[in-house]
């Protein structure tokens, strides 16, 4: 069985994974500001707390909406279905 050359010129040799080792893995200057790995935009302070009081309320709906599920199915005894069940696991763990 012939061997293959080891001086033979391939995709994959030793000179070609030396070139990947020098590129520089930092950034040009001025593409990135000091002290500040990732882009930021000043977004004002108001904005968060909109955004803030939009998630309590979609989070407080939610939760008194899976209590009423849990108690309107503990209460009434014809609820109690098996199929019904998921519904109040998926309540309770919501």
């Amino acid at each position: 069985i012939p061997t293959p050359d080891p001086t033979a010129r391939s995709p994959w040799n030793i000179s070609s994974i030396n070139r990947l080792t020098e590129v520089s893995p930092v950034a040009p200057a001025g593409a990135i500001l000091p002290g500040n790995p990732f882009p930021t935009v000043n977004v004002p302070d108001h904005a968060h707390y909109t955004i803030g009081v939009v998630i309590l309320a979609v989070g407080i709906t939610g939760m008194l909406g899976n209590f009423l599920v849990i108690y309107a199915f503990s209460r009434s005894r014809s609820l109690r279905t098996p199929s019904n069940i998921f519904i109040i696991n998926l309540a309770v763990t919501d």
